[in-house]
């Protein structure tokens, strides 16, 4: 088979199929007298386990390393198992992130509903992100400044989120 009609079987731009064939996830094909590479059948299915891996979060790197060990006469399933379960803690680790990310957000919502614009200090950018301070962690939803207008308005914003229930 041609690269074009492998193309065409697997959805994969010529450019990607010789990119996979010059990185290793594609075994390098035959070539004809005339220099066309000549892929076997076989190619269609590397290249739809190349695509299906990749879409389920697996690197091209670890790709490579899943095929040397199918050339190697080797059933890599094991292999595949450990790098599933590290890109689904991967994935885990970074929905915790965004979990907290969304918690911060939604903090700092409530927040810029409870504060008045004149509030906002000169020497802030906008008082609805209160500066970080080195070495500290600071919750979104505390006071900047000590001002008795910010701290009554500050008041308020904690009082309503004691309260808050969560949806």
């Amino acid at each position: 088979m041609r690269i074009g009609e492998i193309s065409r079987a697997t959805q994969v731009s010529v450019k990607t199929l010789r990119y996979y064939e010059t990185i290793g996830v594609l075994s390098a094909p035959l070539r004809t007298p005339e220099g066309y590479r000549n892929y076997s059948s076989d190619s269609i299915d590397q290249v739809r386990f190349v695509k299906a891996s990749q879409s389920v979060g697996l690197a091209l790197k670890e790709i490579k390393e899943i095929m040397a060990y199918r050339e190697a006469g080797i059933v890599p399933c094991q292999h595949v198992l450990t790098l599933l379960e590290q890109r689904a803690a991967e994935y885990q680790n970074k929905i915790d992130e965004l979990t907290q990310a969304r918690a911060t957000l939604d903090q700092l919502i409530e927040r810029a509903q409870n504060l008045d614009a004149q509030d906002c200090l000169p020497g802030n950018v906008c008082h609805l992100i209160p500066p970080l301070l080195s070495g500290t962690t600071t919750d979104p939803a505390a006071p900047i400044t000590g001002s008795s207008r910010e701290v009554s308005s500050r008041t308020i914003g904690h009082r309503t989120r004691s309260t808050r229930t969560h949806q």
